[in-house]
C-alpha cells in the first residue's frame, strides 16, 4: 500500500480586531470519512494540519470544515472544499463571545 498523500491545508488564526492568535485549537474534520485531525497555532498564528495524517482516503473536492477556538476569545467553523495541488489556505477569524449570561424570562410590568 503506498503512503498517504500529503496534502497541507494551513492558514492563521485572528480575533475580531485582526490580531494573530497564538496557541488557538483548530480541528479539520473531513466530511465524508468524519476523520479529524487537530493542533495549535504556533507563536505567528500559524496552523499546518496534513490530510495524509487522516485516518481514511480523502480526495480533491471533498468536503472539509475547520474550527478555530480559544477560550475568552470565540470560535468559528469554517468550510470548505479541498482543492487541486499541494496545499491550501485557509485562514480564520474568530467570532466573539460572551462571558455574560443573559436572563431570558419575560416579565411582565403594569403601570399604576
Amino acid at each position: 500500500m503506498p503512503p498517504p498523500l500529503s496534502y497541507v491545508v494551513y492558514g492563521f488564526v485572528y480575533d475580531i480586531y485582526g490580531n494573530i492568535l497564538s496557541d488557538a485549537a483548530v480541528t479539520l474534520t473531513h466530511s465524508a470519512s468524519a476523520g479529524t485531525l487537530s493542533g495549535t497555532t504556533d507563536a505567528n498564528g500559524e496552523y499546518n494540519l496534513n490530510l495524509g495524517n487522516l485516518p481514511d482516503a480523502w480526495a480533491v473536492g471533498d468536503s472539509i470544515s475547520i474550527k478555530g477556538s480559544k477560550t475568552a476569545e470565540g470560535t468559528k467553523t469554517v468550510s470548505t472544499t479541498i482543492l487541486g495541488g499541494g496545499s491550501q489556505r485557509q485562514d480564520i477569524t474568530l467570532a466573539e463571545t460572551s462571558d455574560f449570561v443573559y436572563d431570558t424570562q419575560v416579565q411582565n410590568r403594569t403601570n399604576i
